[in-house]
């Protein structure tokens, strides 16, 4: 089982988006019991180099407005591998943020952002041999 832990960057979009605290608590239970398997709405999107945390992306329904999959969220979360800690970083509603190709400046600010996130991740936790 993983630890959940919500970034900074992670209360941020939520309170942006308006989600309810009853939704963000099922996103953390969900977080706690998931395994890194993939599927058609659970993917790797990166794995660092020295296997010490990986990003993933999840669709994740939206139950409070009954939305489901494809109109709910997306969800980015990275793994720290060996601290056995999963970090919610962004949840967006999915038609706001990228991932379809007749929408090709959402699909730039998503791949941004994800080029963001390697970024601090490998400065955190690959450049460090602690």
């Amino acid at each position: 089982m993983w630890i959940v832990e919500k970034t900074q960057n992670f209360h941020k979009s939520s309170d942006r988006i308006r989600i309810s605290q009853e939704a963000i608590e099922a996103i953390e239970e969900w977080a706690k019991s998931v395994y890194k398997i993939q599927a058609p709405n659970f993917r790797c999107c990166h794995r660092s180099l020295d296997k010490k945390f990986e990003i993933w992306n999840a669709k994740i329904p939206d139950k409070q407005n009954r939305k489901g999959k494809s109109g709910g969220f997306r969800l980015i979360v990275f793994f720290v591998l060996d601290e056995c800690t999963v970090y919610l970083d962004l949840i967006e509603r999915r038609n706001e943020l990228g991932g379809k190709s007749e929408r090709p400046k959402d699909q730039q600010t998503y791949n941004a952002y994800l080029d963001s996130l390697k970024s601090r991740l490998y400065e955190r936790y690959e450049n460090h041999n602690g």
